[in-house]
């Protein structure tokens, strides 16, 4: 390590070169004469980061950085749980039953994003679950609802003619909040002449996030009556997990905010507060408004995050590879005020987290605490070991916010040698980034997807009726990649056939060399297709474990979604049910982005 000084009237400026846990990285830091900014402890983090963000080599992911995928921390926030608080659903009717029962259950906060609300029977008992919670509490439980403004309008009788009887019951409280979220692509004459379905297409909010309390549970599932019945998709549970569950709750209503909002009258009339419409106003004012709002709640728990490994550093909790540094020192007293707006915006930081944690005198250990308090519940203490680890990530490829494929990414291409994969998705048109870093890496694959019948499209009327066939097309061509890099050995496809079911699950399990349970799981609403990276709003976690118990719950779910499948082979593609038209293969080029 070398580092260069240069110093001014109470201010000095600390040039940090590293050549131990990072090398070539260069930290810099702001002392002002003994102290130290506790802001720029985020500052010198986020340099670490801009200087390391090239691939990380598998010889970072030892045990002394806590895991194999202790990188996570660089690319989004982290939160540290006990593998015991985590619950894995295996059918779809253990997930409305969940969703019921917590609903019914809860006290302070009822948080459902998804893409739509169905408007049969059970959707309708979901609500008067709901409708039960608000009772019980005299209208004191808040409930936050996150909709897609075209998927949830279709229709005469759709998801806001079935959350009347909830508005009828708050009777204009603000603690009831319906949000529908209108993509500002969908304008002009596409938003005229588009029809209902096909002005989906264009993009839509695809969050699946449903808190109760301080339960968050995270699926890939929708909240309609075949998402309840039969069609297979995957639920996580995180019991007692409240600080992950408020970093989702500020994204739904950070999403909220530039959505339109359902007020309770009978037209079911939706209003707009924003600054910027989404189909009349200025559109990359809208985009850069929302790219801003969800940029600083993600730089807001980084921040966080930053602090308490501070805490846990000094603790001897963490290791100073964890940390981020090389060389570490006494934490200051009060914070530096006279950081410049252009460093601030060099490294991307928003100057009002600052400011909002400005306090005068304030104690390393009060400052620490303000941060560690709000985990307490999660780690009931700070000395204590935990097993699991959680990393949201968020994808907004319309607003500039690729946070959810870069982790995809970056995973595919640091997976060690001899790692096994399970890769998952019903609707199989994965980007050529992700297609690439599959055929290139040196992990074993085994990739899951719908079979034909089991599309969610099968047997639709007109051209929808088409669709999976677009999926065989996408499916034959990656099959053709895998032999020409001559993969076909250790790359194996897999598809979902049941029986009166289709198949919506998506996501990844990896089992490390040598491993026979997974470590690491991606669970959450992307599909890792054209459209996930593009045009939809998504969301995810990566959940890393060392709990053995829940390793083989995760284990168990990875049976279990492969117990109705088959292996596809050569011998598949001859069959009738894989032919696809031609026009379908020509048309599938120009399309491909949509679905």
């Amino acid at each position: 390590m070398s580092c260069a000084y240069m110093q001014s009237p109470g201010l000095v400026w600390c040039s940090t070169t590293c050549t131990s846990s990072y090398p070539g990285s260069t930290i810099c830091m702001f002392f002002v004469q003994d102290q130290v900014f506790p802001g720029v402890i985020y500052l010198t983090y986020l340099c670490v980061l801009t200087c390391c963000m090239n691939r990380p080599k598998n010889t970072e992911m030892g045990t002394k950085v806590g895991h194999e995928f202790s990188w996570l921390s660089r690319y989004a926030p982290e939160f540290c749980v006990k593998g015991e608080n985590i619950e894995i659903l295996e059918t779809p009717t253990d997930f409305y039953q969940k969703l019921k029962s917590e609903a019914k259950n809860a006290q302070k906060r009822i948080v459902l994003a998804a893409l739509y609300l169905g408007n049969g029977g059970l959707e309708e008992d979901l609500v008067g679950s709901v409708i039960d919670a608000a009772k019980k509490t005299d209208n004191n439980v808040k409930v936050d609802i996150l909709l897609d403004y075209v998927r949830g309008s279709r229709g005469e009788n759709n998801s806001k003619t079935m959350l009347k009887p909830l508005i009828d019951q708050y009777n204009g409280s603000d603690k009831l909040t319906i949000s529908l979220y209108h993509t500002p692509k969908l304008r002009g004459l596409l938003k005229k002449y588009l029809p209902a379905r096909w002005n989906e297409v264009i993009g839509v909010a695809h969050l699946k996030v449903f808190i109760f309390d301080d339960t968050f549970i995270i699926s890939g599932a929708n909240l309609s009556n075949d998402y309840f019945v039969n069609r297979q998709d995957r639920y996580m549970v995180f019991h007692d997990c409240g600080q992950l569950a408020d970093y989702f709750h500020q994204l739904v209503n950070t999403v909220g905010m530039f959505s339109f909002q359902l007020v309770s009258d009978t037209n079911q009339k939706l209003t707009y507060n924003g600054d910027h419409h989404p189909f009349e106003g200025d559109e990359n004012a809208f985009k850069k408004g929302a790219q801003e709002s969800v940029m600083a709640l993600i730089k807001r728990h980084l921040a966080q995050n930053a602090l308490t490994n501070v805490k846990l550093f000094q603790e001897g909790i963490i290791s100073k590879t964890k940390l981020g540094l090389s060389n570490f020192f006494q934490y200051s007293t009060s914070f530096l005020t006279s950081i410049s707006n252009a460093a601030l915006s060099l490294l991307g930081f928003d100057k009002s987290i600052v400011e909002n944690y400005e306090s005068s005198q304030i104690s390393t250990h009060e400052m620490t605490q303000n941060f560690i308090s709000q985990t307490t519940s999660d780690k009931q203490n700070t000395n204590c070991k935990f097993d699991t680890w959680v990393y949201p990530t968020i994808q907004m490829g319309l607003f500039g916010i690729r946070q959810d494929e870069v982790v995809t990414e970056t995973l595919m291409k640091t997976f060690p040698k001899g790692s096994t994969v399970s890769f998952t998705t019903g609707y199989f048109n994965v980007t050529d980034k992700y297609c690439y870093e599959v055929v290139n890496n040196a992990a074993n694959y085994n990739i899951l997807l719908s079979s034909p019948e089991a599309n969610g499209f099968f047997g639709s009327k007109g051209f929808s009726g088409y669709i999976p066939a677009v999926y065989i097309h996408l499916c034959k061509k990656f099959s053709k990649k895998v032999a020409l890099y001559n993969r076909k050995e250790d790359i194996s496809l897999w598809e979902y056939i049941r029986d009166g079911w289709t198949f919506h699950g998506k996501g990844m399990f990896c089992y490390l060399p040598g491993e026979k349970l997974p470590s690491m799981s991606l669970i959450g609403s992307p599909n890792f297709g054209l459209r996930s990276v593009s045009r939809d709003l998504e969301a995810q976690v990566v959940v890393v474990t060392k709990n053995p118990k829940l390793q083989q719950r995760l284990h168990d779910e990875q049976n279990y979604l492969m117990k109705h499948t088959r292996k596809i082979t050569s011998e598949t593609f001859q069959q009738p049910r894989y032919n696809v038209p031609r026009w379908v293969a020509f048309v599938t080029f120009f399309i491909k982005r949509y679905f």
